[in-house]
C-alpha cells in the first residue's frame, strides 16, 4: 500500500510537465537510458512557484533471494526535486510497510521513510551530479540492504532534521549512574546553536535563571528499543515515539516535576525543559550491537507549561507569589497542549576528550598516562599541543624556566595575551583549553639548576611514564638521559638551520637510551651522505634585544610547523612499539620531505679505570669486515666519538679505514697519515664539536689473540699521554677472530696506566 502522504503532497502533473532541470534530466534519462532499470509511474508538484517536483518511479532492488530485509522486487520510490537545486534529492519510500534498516533519515510524522543513498555535503556532490549517477546510488542502497551489508551498524544514523543545525556538547560521563539532570549553556548567547551540558553545583537546580535548560539524561534499555525513525516535531509525539518503545517520558517528567515543585518558591518554573537519549543500535537480527545513539530533543516550552499540560500543576496569579503551584489531585493530561510545544531535534557530540581524540587520530596504542616536557619553546609548544589533540596523555607538566618574549610568537602556540609570563604556565593552561579530560601543570625551573624547585622537578620525573625533552640543549638530554626516574624518554629538536627535525626515543626497556641515540645521530651525521651539511648549515640569526648575544635564528613559523607535526607523529608512533626510535626529517625548499631512519642495534658497555666505554654492535661488525678485507695482513684506522667528561663516558660512534700511505702486513700496522688531520678537523666540524678523536683500531692476523702485544701497550702508552692534555683516556680496538677488545689508556701522575 502506499503511502497517505503521497496523496496530499502538492498537485498531480504529467512527467513530461515537469520544469525544473534536475527532475527534467533524472526523467529524461530513465525514459531514454534505463530500460529495465526503473519506471515511471507519476508525479507531482507543490508551492505556489512550484518549489518542488516529485517523481515517482518503480526501482528494480536487485535483492537476493533471501533478503536480510523485507524488500520486494520492485519498490515504489518518490524522488523530490527542489527547483533550484538548493537541495540534495531526497529519495523517499512510498511503501507504508517499508523495512526498518540502517541508513535511514529521520523524518517528520506522516511524511514517507527517507534512504540515505549519499552523505556527501550537497554543495560538494552537486557540481558533478548526474541522473545515472543518483540512480545506481538508489540501487546500490537496495543490493546493499539486501545483503545485510548497509552500513556500519555501530554508526548511529544521521537525522534528517539537522538542517537545523543545533548542537549538544556532552560530557563522556553523562549517562554514568542512572538518570540524571544537568544544566546547558549556550557558548553564544545571541546565537545559542552550540550548548554544553555540565553537572549542576550543590542548590543550583533551585536557582537556574528563566530560559536555561535543565536536561534529563536517560539510558533507554536494549530489550525495550527499536531505531527511532520519526524525528518528533512536538512534545506529545515525543511522549508517543518513546512510549511505544516502553519508556514512558511522561512519568519520567512527573516525578522530576513533583520533585522539582517540592522545592516551593525556590524553583524557577521558567526554566526550559531538554532530553537526552542513550538508545542502543539495534541490528537487523533484533539484537544489539554493543553500540549506542545519542541524541537530545531541547523544548522551547517551560518547566510550569510542561507541568500545567501534564495536569500537575496550575497556574496561579503573579501578584500572589509565584505563577506556578502544584496540585493536590493531578489532573488529565492536555494532550492539545503538548502537541503544542515544539520539540527541537538536536544532535549529541561527546565533548573532546583523549578518548574522542584517539579515535579521531586514528591511534590504537595505548598511549602514557602522565607525560613530563622539559622546554615550553616554539617546538615544545607545537609538538604538545599537537600530542594532546591526539590523545597523547592525561596529565602533563611542563618544566621551564623562561618568559614569553615578542620575539617568541614567530613560532611559538601562544599569543600576545601571555607576553611577559612563563612559557610553561601559559602552555599548561592552553593545553587544558585543547581536552575537556586533561590536566596540565607547570614548574619555573631549569632542571640543571631547579633551586628552591628541585623536589617538584624529582616528583615530577619519578611520576611520569613519558618524559620529552623539547629544550634544544645537549646538557639537558643527557642529563635526563641518566635521570633515576622510571619513564620512558624521548627527544625532539631542528636543527641548527631549521630545515630538518630530529626524533631520538628511547627503547621501552631503556637499554637504548638517549645517550647512546644522540651517539649514533653524531655517527650517521658523519657517514651518511643525506646528513652531511644536517648540523653544519648556516642560517641568518635575528637580533631580538640591544645585547650582544641576543639573537634568535630566522626559521619561518610555516617550516617550524611542518617540522613540529612530522616530529609529533613520529613521538605517537614510537610510543606505540617497544624498540628505541631514531629519526631525521630533512623538509626541501619545494616542500618535500625525506626521513632517515637510524640503526643502532645492541650496544656493548664495559667499564674501564672509572670511565664507561659504549661500542655499537653495528660497528663492531663493520670494524670486523675491514679486518676480513684486509687479511692475511694487519689493518687498522681511528676512532671517532662522544666525550663527557663529567660523566666519565666515551660512546664510540665511528671507526675510519686504513689512511692511504699506511704500511700493514702479516704481523705489523703501521698507521699513516695522509689526509687525516684535514678529515678529522671536518668531522669535528660537521657535528658542531661534539664528535671528536678518542684513538686508535688495529686488527691481529688469523688465529692471533686480541690481547695487547708490547707494541700495542706503547701505542696505547701514547694515545693515553696524548688525550690527557684534553682529560681524556686514550681508546684502542683489537679485532681478532674471537671479537673485539676494548682497551683504555689514562695517564696517572705522570704514568701511564693502559689496561
Amino acid at each position: 500500500m502506499l503511502h497517505d502522504w503521497l496523496h496530499i503532497w502538492g498537485e498531480p502533473v504529467e512527467p513530461e510537465h515537469l520544469s525544473g532541470s534536475m527532475a527534467v534530466r533524472f526523467r529524461d534519462f530513465l525514459v531514454n537510458q534505463a530500460e529495465g532499470l526503473a519506471t515511471i509511474t507519476g508525479a507531482r508538484r507543490s508551492g505556489p512557484n512550484a518549489e518542488g517536483e516529485l517523481l515517482i518511479i518503480q526501482v528494480r532492488t536487485n535483492r537476493p533471494q533471501r533478503p536480510a530485509y523485507h524488500l520486494l522486487r520492485e519498490e515504489p520510490i518518490g524522488i523530490l526535486f527542489t527547483t533550484d537545486g538548493s537541495y540534495a534529492p531526497s529519495v523517499l519510500a512510498l511503501r507504508t510497510d517499508f523495512p526498518d534498516t540502517p541508513h535511514q533519515n529521520w523524518v517528520p510524522d506522516g511524511v514517507p521513510f527517507s534512504l540515505c543513498v549519499d552523505d556527501r555535503p550537497w554543495q560538494e556532490a552537486r557540481p558533478l551530479y548526474t541522473p545515472a549517477e543518483l540512480l545506481h546510488r538508489i540501487i546500490k542502497w537496495f543490493e546493499r540492504a539486501g545483503r545485510g551489508g548497509l552500513h556500519d551498524l555501530r554508526q548511529p544514523p544521521d537525522p534528517f532534521f539537522m538542517r537545523e543545525g543545533y548542537h549538544l556538547i556532552i560530557p563522556r560521563n553523562t549517562f554514568d549512574g542512572g538518570t540524571r539532570e544537568l544544566i546547558a549553556f549556550a557558548h553564544d548567547p545571541q546565537n545559542p546553536v552550540v550548548v554544553s551540558l555540565r553537572e549542576p553545583q550543590p542548590g543550583e537546580l533551585q536557582r537556574l535563571q528563566a530560559g536555561t535548560f535543565m536536561v534529563i539524561a536517560l539510558t533507554l534499555e536494549p530489550r525495550a528499543m527499536s531505531r527511532m525513525r520519526r524525528a518528533p516535531a512536538n512534545l506529545g509525539s515525543l511522549l508517543h515515539e518513546l512510549n511505544a518503545r516502553g519508556v514512558d517520558l511522561a512519568e519520567v517528567l512527573t516525578a522530576r516535576i513533583a520533585a522539582w515543585s517540592a522545592a516551593g518558591s525556590q524553583t524557577n518554573f521558567e526554566t526550559r525543559i531538554g532530553l537526552l537519549l542513550r538508545m542502543p543500535i539495534i541490528g537487523p537480527d533484533g539484537n544489539p550491537t554493543g553500540e549506542s545513539d545519542d541524541v537530545a530533543f531541547l523544548t522551547l516550552a517551560t518547566l510550569g507549561e510542561i507541568g500545567v499540560a501534564l495536569g500537575l500543576l496550575g497556574r496561579s496569579p503573579e501578584a500572589h507569589g509565584a505563577r506556578y503551584a502544584r496540585l493536590f489531585t493531578p489532573a488529565k493530561a492536555d494532550e492539545q497542549a503538548l502537541a503544542g510545544m515544539i520539540v527541537l531535534v538536536t544532535a549529541a557530540h561527546v565533548g573532546f576528550d583523549q578518548r574522542r581524540a584517539l579515535d579521531l587520530a586514528g591511534n590504537s596504542v595505548d598511549v602514557p598516562r602522565r607525560v613530563v616536557q622539559i622546554g615550553a619553546g616554539a617546538i615544545g609548544s607545537m609538538v604538545a599541543e599537537t600530542l594532546a589533540r591526539q590523545g597523547l596523555g592525561q596529565h602533563w607538566t611542563f618544566i621551564d624556566p623562561d618568559y614569553l618574549l615578542p620575539h617568541n610568537l614567530a613560532r611559538h602556540e601562544l599569543t600576545t595575551t601571555e607576553i611577559g609570563m612563563s612559557k610553561a604556565d601559559s602552555l599548561a593552561r592552553r593545553l587544558m583549553q585543547v581536552r575537556t579530560d586533561l590536566r596540565a601543570d607547570a614548574i619555573n625551573a631549569d632542571v640543571l639548576k631547579p633551586a628552591t624547585r628541585a623536589d617538584e622537578v624529582a616528583a615530577a620525573l619519578q611520576g611520569a611514564d613519558l618524559v620529552i625533552d623539547a629544550a634544544a640543549s645537549i646538557p639537558v638530554a643527557r642529563w635526563l638521559s641518566d635521570h633515576a626516574t622510571r619513564a620512558r624518554r624521548g627527544s625532539a629538536f631542528f636543527n641548527p638551520a631549521g630545515t630538518a627535525v630530529v626524533l631520538l626515543m628511547e627503547s621501552q626497556d631503556r637499554t637504548i637510551d638517549l645517550r647512546l641515540l644522540e651517539a649514533s645521530y653524531y655517527g650517521d651525521v658523519l657517514k651518511v651522505p643525506a646528513l652531511e651539511d644536517h648540523l653544519s648549515q648556516s642560517v641568518d640569526a635575528v637580533p631580538y634585544a640591544g645585547a650582544c648575544r641576543a639573537v634568535t635564528n630566522s626559521i619561518p613559523a610555516a617550516r617550524a610547523q611542518i617540522l613540529a607535526g612530522l616530529a609529533s607523529a613520529g613521538v605517537m608512533e614510537a610510543v606505540g612499539k617497544p624498540e628505541s626510535d631514531l629519526r631525521v626529517w630533512s623538509l626541501s625548499k619545494d616542500g618535500s620531505v625525506t626521513v632517515h631512519h637510524g640503526e643502532i642495534g645492541a650496544v656493548r658497555a664495559q667499564s674501564i679505570l672509572g670511565w664507561t666505554i659504549t661500542l655499537p654492535s653495528s660497528l663492531e661488525a663493520r670494524i670486523q669486515e675491514m679486518r676480513t678485507a684486509g687479511l692475511p695482513a694487519e689493518t687498522g684506522g681511528v676512532l671517532f666519538g662522544v666525550v663527557d667528561l663529567i660523566a666519565a663516558r666515551i660512546d664510540i660512534i665511528e671507526a675510519w679505514p686504513a689512511p692511504p700511505d699506511s704500511a700493514a702486513s702479516e704481523t705489523e700496522f703501521k698507521r699513516g697519515t695522509k689526509g687525516l688531520r684535514q678529515g678529522v678537523e671536518a668531522a669535528i666540524a660537521q657535528t658542531l664539536d661534539q664528535v671528536r678523536y678518542v684513538g686508535e683500531w688495529h686488527s691481529h692476523p688469523r688465529r692471533a689473540r686480541t690481547d695487547p702485544s708490547g707494541k700495542d701497550l706503547l701505542q696505547l702508552g701514547w694515545l693515553a699521554t696524548t688525550l690527557s692534555m684534553d682529560g681524556c683516556p686514550g681508546v684502542m680496538l683489537i679485532a681478532g677472530d674471537t671479537g673485539i677488545r676494548i682497551c683504555l689508556g689514562a695517564a696517572v701522575d705522570d704514568e701511564e696506566a693502559p689496561t
